[in-house]
């Protein structure tokens, strides 16, 4: 909750935010486990990606007082563990792949904390 609230305190929420939520065929992955959130934003916007951008460094400059453990947006992932961005792998969703935006993550910033 801390999270959310300077997101939203400090008006990084892009379209909304959204954290908890059921995953029935991944129920162990960090939503249901109340330990992810995901701001999204208009696919194909360039105003909105630079903002996600915007959003992405605020998130990396304060990893450490909300425990961001990794990032997903516009098929870039970054860690806390290797703090840099590379391409985001998923063969569930096939990404790298800008035409699934949201499971590459074009349409929503992911953040996983620990």
């Amino acid at each position: 909750m801390a999270l959310v609230q300077a997101l939203q305190t400090t008006g990084r929420t892009g379209d909304g935010i959204g954290c908890y939520a059921h995953r029935p065929a991944n129920p162990s992955s960090d939503h249901p486990q109340g330990r992810a959130c995901d701001i999204m934003f208009t696919p194909h916007n360039q105003k909105a990606v630079t903002e996600g951008w915007a959003i992405t460094s605020w998130l990396i400059a304060h990893q450490a007082i909300f425990g961001v453990r990794y990032l997903i947006w516009q098929g870039q992932y970054w860690s806390a563990e290797e703090p840099s961005w590379v391409p985001y792998r998923s063969s569930a969703y096939g990404c790298p792949n800008p035409a699934n935006l949201t499971g590459c993550h074009y349409d929503h910033i992911h953040v996983s904390m620990y």
